[in-house]
């Protein structure tokens, strides 16, 4: 009996899940086929799973299609006898509606971890949870595994910068834990806190943007590194780093997670005192934007498949990844 363990992948993540494959060996299978006409999704596994551990790895950016696909193998899989379904979510969509802040409002985080619990997954693992407690919303038989990709951003950074002449900024409360731990470690200047006003969702008002630092420190004349899980409508960076700049700030670098991307955000960058951009390819097709996007300064796309793939060997292995899930 073949006990080696079986990758699948949805279609727009087989970039990054080729990567993986190759980093830890595991043979990588098709799940998806051509949808009808209409785009619906039909699922037919290529390999026999039968008492195998299955991972199932898929982002879901563009999630009603992306989410779709990711389901669908894992139900195949489990009407298939997998012994064990693991799914590996680079990116969380659906990570930002985590409660009811109106009436009428559909909470739909629960939502969507409802649908993947009742597909049949026994363990997740996935990056830079925007909302970090939603891990709880999964039921008490599913394990969900959080990965930070500040330790692979620690690896990246610690060499390339001076950093008593860099301070380490957080653009919001979710970021302001990882980001103080970074800026521990790398030794930084110091921390500033962006905080910023938001009248809608994905709008920023770029007159009530407040750069706190603390008491008898000053942003001005040290460079910037601006964190932070995601980069959506480039709001968020592109007002903080305009604020950043107006305080006397020299380099303004920016990195994130997940680069998304969406409505005008390239444009919002390119119009942003930005030195550098660096994100990761938990949305692999962003690689291919970001060289399309005629950005006016450099960017970097730091790969997760190193961290994914150690993770996946670890979890079949039955070893511990808790140096993954902290800096």
């Amino acid at each position: 009996m073949n006990n080696q363990p079986i990758l699948y992948s949805t279609n727009e993540t087989w970039p990054l899940a080729e990567k993986i494959s190759s980093l830890n060996g595991f043979e990588l299978f098709r799940a998806i086929d051509q949808p009808f006409s209409d785009g619906e999704v039909q699922t037919r596994l290529s390999t026999d799973t039968r008492d195998r551990t299955v991972f199932v790895i898929g982002s879901t950016h563009q999630p009603d299609r992306n989410l779709m696909e990711l389901l669908t193998i894992i139900r195949a899989a489990r009407k298939a006898a997998a012994k064990k379904i693991v799914a590996v979510i680079p990116y969380f969509g659906y990570s930002r509606q985590d409660y009811k802040d109106a009436p009428r409002v559909c909470p739909t985080t629960r939502l969507v971890c409802d649908l993947i619990a009742a597909a049949g997954v026994d363990h997740i693992l996935t990056v830079d949870l925007h909302s970090p407690q939603i891990q709880e919303f999964f039921p008490t038989n599913v394990v969900v595994d959080q990965l930070y990709m500040s330790s692979r951003f620690y690896e990246v950074f610690s060499n390339k910068f001076d950093w008593s002449r860099f301070i380490v900024a957080a653009p919001d409360a979710n970021a302001a834990k990882i980001d103080r731990k970074l800026c521990n470690r790398v030794e930084a200047a110091g921390l500033a806190f962006i905080i910023k006003h938001r009248p809608a969702v994905n709008k920023i008002d770029d007159e009530k943007v407040i750069i706190n630092m603390e008491i008898g420190q000053t942003v001005e004349g040290f460079n910037i590194l601006l964190i932070d899980d995601m980069i959506d409508t480039s709001g968020t960076m592109a007002s903080a780093s305009k604020a950043l700049k107006k305080a006397g700030v020299n380099e303004i670098h920016i990195a994130a997670t997940h680069g998304i991307f969406s409505g005008k955000a390239f444009e919002k960058l390119r119009e942003s005192p930005i030195t550098k951009l660096w994100v990761t390819d938990s949305i692999p097709i962003v690689v291919d934007r970001l060289a399309a996007a005629n950005l006016p300064f450099d960017y970097e796309v730091v790969s997760l498949d190193s961290l994914l793939a150690d993770a996946i060997r670890r979890t079949y292995a039955g070893e511990s990844i808790s140096s993954l899930i902290k800096l």
